[in-house]
This record gives C-alpha cells, structure tokens and sequence, in this order.
C-alpha cells in the first residue's frame, strides 16, 4: 500500500506541475485547469504523456521502493508519546 501512495503522490505532483504550465501558457487559474483536467480522465493522461521525461522512470522507481521500504519500519510509540509531550511544553517561537 504505501508503494502504490507513494507512486500516486508522484503522478499527482507530475500532473499538477503540468496544470501550473497549462495555466500559465493560458493565462489562467490553476484551479481552473485543475477542473478541467480532472475533470476528463483522457485529458489527465494526455497532459501526463506530453510531460513525460524518461528520468520519470527513476523518480517512479524510488518512490515505488522508500514507499515499500517505509511500510515495514517500526515506530516506538513510547519515544514519539515523549517528543510529543517534550513539543507541547516548549515556549513559542519569537517572530
């Protein structure tokens, strides 16, 4: 599961980049053209294959491994309860 967000994580930022461009060539939203596209799937998949760039593979790749990898790591809920509680009696930071 955390291989297949990861990897999702990656398209989406692919595709929103992608929208940012569309909407700066078009001198509009980006939520205007994050509607549209998401909004017609084949329109999300085109835009995805006119911005592919085979380095995509690579960043693909890793995401698909730390996001496996990550899925297994254990966490010490005793250390995060104590940094949790260390955060909270800490005075705010000056501005």
């Amino acid at each position: 599961m955390g291989a297949l967000l990861s990897l999702g994580g990656c398209v989406l930022g692919n595709l929103m980049s992608g929208c940012g461009f569309v909407a700066i060539h078009e001198k509009t939203t980006f939520f205007h053209v994050l509607g549209l596209v998401l909004g017609h799937p084949a329109a999300a998949g085109r835009l995805l294959g006119l911005m592919f760039q085979p380095i995509d593979l690579l960043f693909y790749g890793i995401a698909l491994y730390e996001g496996y990898r990550f899925s297994f790591r254990r966490i010490d809920w005793h250390a995060t309860a104590k940094a949790l509680a260390a955060r909270q009696h800490q005075p705010p930071a000056a501005k």
